[in-house]
């Protein structure tokens, strides 16, 4: 056996050789890649990718060995000027997030969030033991990077929600129904829309007239009814009965009817004088919501009535 070690050892000394000899023959040689490219490989880059297959590892173009890591603690100037441990640099840059969250929560702005941030990082560099000799030095190393305020701007819905709840309500996510498959008189939406059309009593004074709506869910259909008070009031529930009643001797009762909160509809609709229960099947109000709730769909689909509509004389 020991007679064998110089063969085998020579052997391997060969194979070496001409391992050296052949990547020494394609180095600097032009070649083409899998996509057809023109490239030369150094020796020093074909050692390597030798010295990788001998050790069963990708020889190909491969991803960086710290690929999803983060590399950077608050910016690379920054890291690079302090001489605080991992644990310290660490500290720093949660305390710095938690600054950037806490003022945005309060409603500041972008830009001046980047400005108080800036500040808070140079105090707190400082508290942790750094002097450096030039402050125009530090300053620029406390430089915040902007990715990381604009990382932290969904707390800013924090703040909208405190202090304006509907512009928070409205971004939230909607569900988009459709009519498909719905049968006439399936829904009914119905509302009491003002028409911003002055009119002029016998008197003199302006008036407005008030207009009673219903609106058929399936088939976008709308029957109307305009009242116009002599004296100053309001809708009650008898002419929402009456405009109600005139749509049902025309289209026939509606399956379901979906009304908003008004008084004009009694906070519950139509009642039945016998049992005190709503007049139809179904029918229910929209949770006594505000008035600028963004999913009221009594108002929405009343807003946009065209004038021509209000001179017709029952129904569109």
């Amino acid at each position: 056996m020991v007679a064998r070690l110089p063969e085998a050892s020579a052997s391997a000394s060969g194979q070496k050789t001409a391992r050296t000899d052949a990547l020494a023959e394609l180095a600097d040689n032009p070649t083409r890649n899998w996509e057809g490219t023109a490239v030369s490989y150094s020796l020093r880059t074909l050692q390597r990718h030798a010295a990788r297959f001998d050790e069963g590892m990708k020889v190909g173009r491969h991803g960086r060995s710290d690929r999803g890591k983060k590399r950077v603690v608050v910016s690379r100037r920054w890291d690079k000027l302090v001489p605080f441990d991992a644990s310290t640099k660490a500290k720093i840059a949660e305390d710095l997030k938690q600054e950037i969250r806490g003022l945005l929560k309060g409603g500041m702005s972008w830009g001046h969030t980047l400005q108080e941030a800036e500040k808070f990082l140079i105090y707190a560099t400082r508290a942790w033991g750094l002097r450096h000799g030039d402050p125009d030095v530090l300053e620029r190393a406390c430089s915040i990077p902007t990715g990381l305020v604009s990382a932290e701007l969904h707390f800013r819905n924090v703040h909208r929600f405190k202090r304006d709840h509907k512009a928070y309500d409205d971004r939230r996510l909607r569900i988009r129904r459709t009519v498909a498959c719905m049968q006439p008189m399936e829904l009914v939406v119905g509302d009491v829309h003002p028409v911003d059309i002055h009119l002029t009593r016998p008197d003199g004074t302006v008036a407005t007239a008030r207009l009673i709506g219903f609106l058929d869910w399936a088939t976008q259909r709308l029957w109307m009814g305009l009242i116009f008070f002599e004296k100053r009031g309001g809708v009650q529930n008898r002419d929402v009965i009456e405009v109600f009643a005139a749509m049902i001797e025309a289209w026939g009762m509606p399956q379901s009817l979906y009304i908003d909160n008004g008084k004009e509809f009694a906070a519950h609709g139509p009642k039945s004088p016998r049992t005190g229960k709503p007049a139809i099947p179904g029918m229910s109000n929209d949770g006594h919501r505000p008035i600028s709730h963004p999913e009221q769909p009594t108002a929405l689909q009343f807003a946009h009535i065209p004038l021509s509509a209000l001179f017709l004389p029952c129904a569109v």
